[in-house]
């Protein structure tokens, strides 16, 4: 379904994203209705604007220190449509060791992030939200049991830093997503689109990613 996966962006994709927000250490996934004719952008339907944290238990809006947990973000869809591309950046980050931050990881580390169409809704991930409208963190395997049989995975950007055995690592990783989809993706009103970040290996970090849904009719 997914035609390409590219480093370079459309001259599109990339007015589109200038266009967009910088956030330090935000998550953030716009989903944008686009005129078939003209390519003029209509307002937002959906977005997610969050800071995520891994391998320390504060100085973010929403973190966890614990292992093996990930954060699944639900964005229902509230339109009815095809989509048409996802595409945008994404950064991992450690932080720098000191004693306000998380540790540096002292081994191989990097990034899972996921995305996915749930048709009919967001079901469990919907309900595993907080009083705040946030998600709370559950360890990746259950996250991934939760996914319904008929899910669409969509894209995957997985990130990896390899360091040498004795070593330590402080560093920022980073990729570009172009997938556009030679099948367009039906949508309808009321369907969810999923994102799940979660850590691999140990230390600290934070999750900024900035990726776009092309919707067409």
């Amino acid at each position: 379904m997914i035609l390409r996966t590219s480093s370079k962006l459309s001259a599109a994709s990339q007015r589109a994203l200038i266009s967009m927000p910088q956030v330090r250490g935000a998550v953030q996934l716009v989903l944008i209705r686009m005129s078939p004719i003209r390519n003029i952008s209509v307002p937002r339907f959906s977005c997610v604007f969050v800071e995520y944290c891994f391998g320390q238990d504060e100085g973010c809006q929403i973190a966890t220190a614990i292992d093996r947990e990930a954060f699944a973000v639900p964005v229902p869809i509230k339109a009815t449509g095809h989509l048409l591309e996802l595409y945008g950046n994404i950064s991992d980050s450690t932080f720098d060791g000191t004693k306000d931050n998380g540790p540096i990881p002292t081994a191989s580390w990097g990034a899972v992030n996921d995305f996915y169409l749930l048709p009919g809704g967001c079901g469990i991930f919907d309900k595993n939200l907080n009083s705040q409208g946030f998600p709370n963190p559950a360890p990746l395997s259950t996250l991934h049991s939760w996914l319904p049989k008929e899910v669409l995975h969509l894209a995957s950007l997985p990130l990896v830093d390899r360091v040498a055995p004795g070593k330590s690592s402080q560093a920022t990783l980073q990729g570009q997503v172009e997938n556009i989809f030679s099948v367009p993706v039906k949508v309808v009103s009321g369907d969810c689109m999923l994102v799940i970040y979660g850590r691999t290996g140990n230390g600290a970090k934070d999750n900024e990613t900035q990726v776009i849904g092309l919707m067409g009719p």
